[in-house]
């Protein structure tokens, strides 16, 4: 490997969770295009996936913030105080759900 600096013009990250969104904001942010997911049409960019040989089934379904993803489970419900059944969103990013209220 060598310590000489290199200019990276676009990645896809491949990672799920914490790790892999914070890598992919930072690029993104770097102003690196991340072309894994194609902003313009709010979901996978298809010819990223079937560049890299990927199954699109790995990938998760895609969401807008305000779109409900599921209902909150009796489980859920009893740890949070929260009533069972009560919807929950794809949510936002840390900006606006910092202007969200805290109980």
């Amino acid at each position: 490997m060598s310590d000489s600096p290199f200019l990276v013009r676009k990645v896809a990250v491949l990672g799920a969770g914490v790790m892999g969104a914070q890598i992919a904001a930072h690029l993104a942010n770097a102003g690196v295009p991340v072309v894994l997911f194609d902003l313009a049409a709010r979901t996978w960019s298809g010819e990223v996936v079937a560049a890299l040989g990927i199954d699109p089934t790995w990938l998760p379904a895609t969401f807008e913030g305000p779109a409900v993803t599921g209902l909150l489970s009796a489980e859920a419900a009893a740890a949070t105080g929260l009533r069972p059944g009560t919807p929950v969103v794809a949510g936002g990013r840390g900006p606006v759900a910092r202007c969200l209220p805290r109980p």
